[in-house]
């Protein structure tokens, strides 16, 4: 590849990192649905057919805004994964990062992510669309990773399918955090549910049963 050709390259990826970056600041925001695609191309400074040569309509812009969230999301756990700790510290942290996203500094995102589960559509299967599923991979590939440490640390059980129960804690306290976070619960109950504290409890629940057994 020659210079001009490389810098030609630079130069569309940057811009189309900066609709990317222009679309999540947007969503995140206002919202998904209350964004139309025109004000994505103004806050980036470019055309409306620009925009569209980059992605052709919106589902595919708001996978690659999903995209580039949950690559960060991985990345932090990523940077648990190489702290010097046990594999049950790590699991730890991992449930500890998603409590701390239900703070309220945070639930932009989270509502986000809502949104995003009933926005999505895998009827086309794009560049996008593929790169859900390889990031979602590449998050299952870290957790697995974790627990396998595990198995040789001796700081967690191994009479249970470790890749079941992580895979399955980590989607259940995610669940739980977009749901909860973001519903009203009932006036009526005879105790105030406060969402940050069932998570915790539930952390803590997942956490006692996957700690070895002395």
């Amino acid at each position: 590849m020659n210079t001009t050709t490389n810098k030609r390259a630079l130069q569309k990826q940057q811009r189309r990192d900066d609709i990317i970056q222009a679309a999540k600041a947007l969503f995140l925001k206002r919202g998904i649905h209350h964004v139309q695609l025109q004000e994505v191309a103004s806050a980036a400074g470019i055309g409306i057919a620009t925009l569209y040569r980059y992605f052709p309509n919106k589902e595919q812009l708001v996978f690659a805004v999903n995209n580039i969230i949950t690559a960060q999301m991985v990345a932090h756990i990523e940077a648990i994964d190489a702290e010097p700790i046990n594999a049950y510290e790590k699991i730890e942290r991992v449930f500890d990062y998603y409590v701390q996203l239900t703070d309220e500094t945070e639930q932009q995102f989270v509502q986000f992510i809502k949104a995003f589960e009933r926005y999505k559509s895998f009827g086309e299967q794009t560049d996008e669309v593929k790169a859900y599923y390889d990031i979602r991979r590449e998050m299952a590939d870290v957790l697995l990773r974790i627990v396998a440490r595990g198995r040789q640390d001796g700081s967690v059980r191994t009479d249970i399918d470790l890749d079941v129960y992580i895979i399955t804690t980590v989607q259940n306290i995610s669940t739980f955090m977009t749901e909860s976070t973001l519903t009203q619960h009932d006036p009526q109950l005879p105790v105030k549910l406060k969402p940050k504290h069932q998570l915790i409890l539930i952390r803590d629940m997942f956490l006692q049963y996957v700690r070895a057994i002395s």
